[in-house]
């Protein structure tokens, strides 16, 4: 049975040959037939002229014998005459000189009437009639020779077409049998190819015949949809995808070209989303039939949801940022007392500080960050001072981006005030300590100034910093939030203690 269709495309081969092949095949057959039927019909008259001398020769045998036998030497002819139209020069024998001269000789010896032949006159009789038998005979003998030798070059020649027809046929049909072989291994090749592809891609196919049953598919498919492999062939699509099979119930036409996207729930419990693309398929029996191409595309949702989350939350952050920026300026405007140098130096510092912890957020995606970075990035300014250090056990805890936001802000403004009014105005130096309790969810800052000014006491005044510390980052680091500002004369202290995500968990659930 495999070798059927290479005989079928050796017949169309041979039949699709070249134009010059196949009339010079039909031209030797042709020539080959022609010889046959001439030599047959050469043959035929070669036969009648044969026997037509035959006839004449047992003539020519009867009068002979009838002259040697029935007549004594010296008598007259018994016959009153002797008819000539009886002995006509056989026809064909004109190329025959010796024949001719021989009847011409008979002719005029039967001329002589009774009572006039002599003895040497029959003799003479007797005499032309043994030629003319003899030459009938040779002339019988080279017809026959002549009739052999061209009946065998005429076979010859007809067997030497044919060879040559065959000898062509036989060519057309060895191209035709290369051909067709090399373009059953290209099939081969390029279904190969095409299995290869199907098994590999990572998209689901199917062909689904009329009765929209699976005819045929590939491991991707049977991956995707969570199903043994065996149990999908022949399947409905009903039992394969149930919410496209509703879809295209729907459908006055179901089999025709289009995409779509459907949602099927898996066996543990969620929901994954696919694309769908379907293509009418041609030869599959009266109806067409449909190939399905399936796409996993759960991630795409989800990102495209996640997308959507994350510009909601940026236009969220913006506005917060733009709030923050406009209460900066106005903090900042009321405690410049009019003076637009303090001002601009005071909004540009709370700016940067700004900056460096959006920097920060950036930098981890807006996700939790840990209280050490939030630290450095406040500090930075003033760390290369030498003056400042900072103590601390572990990687510290996770911060929510607005508490790290607002606590870059407080810390950038203690370490503002102590280089105009405090510790690092002079030869002092400020310790921060921090200290992580996972048990109870916080974490404690403890901000301690040593070698300044001797400080007089509380101000009298409340700036835009203590207002801040003491009423915005309790608010902004979270309920629980404690801040204790003391002023001894070796220098400000404060501690902040506020909550913290507990250890495992749901960070992403707490980063807004």
């Amino acid at each position: 049975m495999a070798r059927a269709p290479v005989a079928v495309a050796c017949v169309r081969g041979l039949l699709q040959a070249s134009r010059v092949q196949a009339f010079l095949a039909v031209g030797l057959l042709l020539l080959s037939s022609a010889l046959l039927t001439q030599r047959v019909m050469s043959g035929e008259a070669t036969t009648r002229q044969i026997s037509r001398l035959q006839e004449d020769l047992q003539k020519a045998v009867q009068l002979r014998t009838w002259l040697q036998g029935g007549t004594e030497p010296g008598k007259a002819l018994p016959v009153a005459a002797v008819d000539r139209t009886e002995w006509p020069l056989p026809k064909g024998a004109e190329d025959a000189p010796e024949l001719v001269c021989a009847h011409a000789r008979l002719m005029a010896l039967l001329s002589l009437r009774a009572g006039q032949a002599d003895p040497v006159t029959l003799q003479q009789i007797w005499m032309t009639l043994r030629e003319m038998e003899q030459a009938v005979l040779r002339r019988i003998t080279s017809l026959n020779q002549a009739e052999q030798m061209q009946l065998r070059l005429s076979i010859l020649v007809a067997l030497l077409a044919a060879v040559g027809a065959v000898g062509v046929l036989a060519h057309g049909l060895r191209r035709a049998l290369h051909e067709a072989q090399a373009q059953a291994q290209a099939a081969r090749q390029m279904a190969a190819q095409m299995l290869a592809v199907c098994n590999t891609v990572p998209v689901g196919l199917a062909i689904l015949d009329s009765g929209l049953r699976v005819q045929s598919h590939n491991p991707r498919l049977a991956s995707l949809l969570e199903m043994d492999s065996a149990s999908l062939h022949g399947a409905p699509l009903a039992a394969v995808l149930p919410p496209l099979a509703a879809r295209l119930a729907t459908q006055e036409d179901p089999l025709l070209p289009q995409e779509m996207e459907i949602a099927i729930s898996n066996a543990a419990g969620g929901v994954r989303g696919y694309f769908v693309a379907l293509e009418p398929v041609a030869g599959l029996g009266p109806r067409p039939g449909l190939c399905l191409a399936l796409m996993d595309v759960t991630e795409r949702i989800a990102s495209e949801a996640r997308r959507d989350e994350l510009v909601s939350e940026l236009n969220h952050r913006v506005k917060n940022t733009l709030a923050t920026v406009q209460s900066l300026a106005a903090q900042t405007l009321r405690g410049a007392a009019l003076d637009p140098h303090r001002f601009a130096a005071d909004f540009s510092t709370r700016l940067a500080a700004l900056s460096r912890s959006h920097e920060l957020l950036a930098a981890v995606g807006w996700a939790p960050a840990s209280l050490p970075a939030v630290v450095h990035a406040a500090l930075l300014p003033w760390a290369a001072s030498g003056r400042l250090a900072v103590e601390g056990r572990g990687s510290g805890p996770l911060l929510r981006p607005g508490q790290a936001q607002s606590l870059v802000i407080a810390l950038t403004e203690m370490a503002g005030n102590a280089a105009r009014h405090g510790a690092l105005r002079q030869d002092g130096h400020v310790c921060l300590r921090w200290e992580e309790d996972p048990a109870e969810g916080t974490a404690s800052l403890l901000w301690q100034e040593q070698g300044g000014a001797p400080l007089p006491g509380p101000p009298a005044h409340r700036g835009f910093g203590l207002r801040f510390l003491e009423r915005g980052l309790a608010h902004d680091l979270g309920p629980g939030t404690q801040v204790r500002l003391h002023f001894p004369p070796e220098g400000l202290r404060c501690e902040i203690r506020f909550p913290i995500a507990r250890q495992g968990g749901n960070l992403s659930q707490q980063a807004a």
